[in-house]
């Protein structure tokens, strides 16, 4: 009996990965779609080729400019990750002299995100722990559930269901406790 009982949970469990990897696909294309709504509408959306010769031309290291860089990275992660971290590594080195926290959190996740194309799971890991604990300092709900939803992607490719369970369920009490911030994302 108990073995029957097991293998429910995990059918259960898989059932639920899928589920939480949908949502999490769902999240991250919303995101790229309503920035690039707000960035087309106030006209600084970007081709990544203008990006790249702005970035050569405008040398202030402002807000502006790490924020450009993250956007760069954005460009690459997953196509080519080499260069999605060239950029997020440059976006999260001013940042952090800016002490532009948001960016500095952005830039973080990116990282985690093109080392997880590239496999190297514990190098992603490092960076989504670094880009959690900013956004708790900053207790940006809706960073700190998307980070958590990332890290349980990790230990779900690393067939760590348990630790993977614990990382979606706290990602889902903070959407269930900020229904506010999760409409901004979901559409009606």
């Amino acid at each position: 009996m108990p073995a029957h009982s097991n293998s429910d949970r995990l059918v259960k469990l898989r059932h639920q990965n899928k589920l939480f990897k949908t949502l999490h696909v769902i999240v991250i294309v919303l995101s790229l779609f309503f920035a690039h709504n707000v960035f087309s509408q106030a006209g600084y959306f970007l081709s990544c080729d203008s990006l790249k010769k702005l970035l050569d031309t405008e040398t202030k290291e402002d807000t502006t400019r790490a924020d450009r860089l993250l956007s760069l990275s954005a460009c690459y992660v997953y196509d080519k990750p080499d260069s999605g971290i060239y950029y997020a590594a440059k976006a999260l080195q001013l940042s952090e002299k800016l002490g532009y926290k948001h960016c500095e959190g952005k830039a973080n996740a990116h990282l985690g995100e093109a080392y997880w194309v590239l496999g190297d799971y514990a190098m992603s890991m490092q960076y989504y722990l670094r880009a959690l604990n900013v956004f708790q300092q900053m207790k940006s709900t809706i960073d700190l559930s998307s980070i958590k939803y990332f890290i349980a992607d990790i230990y779900t490719e690393m067939n760590d269901y348990k630790q993977a369970l614990q990382y979606y369920f706290e990602a889902r009490k903070i959407d269930e406790e900020n229904p506010e911030e999760l409409k901004l994302m979901l559409p009606d």
